[in-house]
């Protein structure tokens, strides 16, 4: 399901991207955040244990807006690579003592690189578009492109703030809520930092 969806993203994202709009804009996108991953642990007797870990990670990448600077509701497409940090060694301090754990080297995995589509919308809630807006994102999409086959869906809301710095200069900032999934959920948060060059 997770692949239907994330070519549904794609081929929706390249759709909008390619769509003739007398407005919009381009950008440029900075995040960072933290996520959960989990590190697998086995007993002797081959039960199997997880230790849910916290990691950070970091974006770079582009967006493209569609709509008026004046409207209150515009399109996102977000395009970005996305790094990982690897799960470490798990903690096993919380098991029955007795028993002995293996698990794999985590300690020699490398971060891992993602390449990331979201599409969506930025929604004003209050505040002047052309000067400065409170807004609400709604993004969807998936981690479409990894070396090693984990590609995951991705649901990003947010909150957050634009502010015009010139006429067709705008900066944009928000915190968001990120939930991921590929057999499981795997939960998290980031802040990200757009600087846009709107069009119309």
């Amino acid at each position: 399901m997770h692949r239907a969806l994330s070519s549904f993203v794609l081929v929706t994202a390249l759709g909008l991207a390619s769509a003739d709009a007398q407005a919009g804009g381009i950008g440029l996108v900075l995040g960072g955040g933290a996520h959960t991953d989990r590190a697998y642990y086995y007993r002797e007797d081959g039960e199997q244990g997880v230790d849910v870990q916290t990691q950070p990670n970091l974006a770079v990448g582009g967006e493209l807006l569609l709509g008026d600077k004046d409207d209150r509701v515009q399109g996102i497409v977000r395009l970005s690579l996305m790094q990982d940090q690897p799960v470490e060694k798990p903690d096993t301090s919380g098991e029955e003592p007795g028993h002995s754990y293996t698990y794999p080297d985590y300690d020699s995995l490398s971060p891992r690189n993602i390449g990331v589509v979201l599409v969506g919308a930025q929604w004003g809630v209050f505040g002047d578009p052309t000067r400065t807006e409170f807004v609400i994102n709604s993004l969807l999409g998936s981690g479409i492109a990894t070396l090693d086959k984990t590609e995951f869906l991705l649901l990003q809301p947010s909150v957050g703030a634009t502010h015009m710095l010139a006429d067709h200069l705008q900066v944009a900032g928000n915190l968001a809520f990120d939930a991921r999934y590929r057999k499981n959920f795997y939960l998290g948060g980031s802040a990200n930092v757009s600087l846009r060059y709107l069009i119309d």
